[in-house]
């Protein structure tokens, strides 16, 4: 059993009005937000595609989490549901001790229809790689 602070233990909560996927070089990059301009919550994640040895080495060969505050954790989800209306990441004890958090419940809402069916599409090349995402259901 594992034991969470009262801090990493809460959830963050957010509704999510800004949906950004991009792919910059090798990268693909999925950044959801509270605001379009001046953000005070939000989630990113990247995967960069190009196989780098180096970055295998030192553990960082998966995807990457950035939390608003710019904490940034390789891998570290131990599991995501997504639905119509929103998506739910459960962080691992290591993540959550990063993120000061347990994970986040984003509402999904406020964004159009294409949008979530292109965040569902990037969430599932995204983890793609990822062995912990095998039972996912995204």
């Amino acid at each position: 059993m594992e034991i969470y602070t009262k801090e990493e233990a809460l959830r963050q909560t957010f509704v999510a009005l800004v949906c950004r996927i991009e792919r910059i070089d090798d990268a693909l990059i999925i950044a959801l937000a509270d605001d379009p301009k001046a953000p005070q919550q939000g989630i990113e994640l990247q995967q960069n595609s190009a196989s780098d040895p180096e970055d295998r080495n030192l553990g960082m060969e998966s995807y990457c989490v950035v939390d608003a505050r710019g904490e940034t954790y390789y891998g570290g989800i131990e599991w995501c549901e997504f639905d119509e209306y929103s998506l739910r990441l459960q962080f691992s004890r290591e993540a959550a001790e990063t993120f000061v958090c347990a994970g986040y419940d984003i509402v999904l809402t406020q964004l159009t229809p294409k949008e979530r069916s292109d965040l569902r599409s990037a969430l599932r090349e995204l983890f793609s790689a990822a062995p912990e995402a095998a039972h996912w259901d995204l």
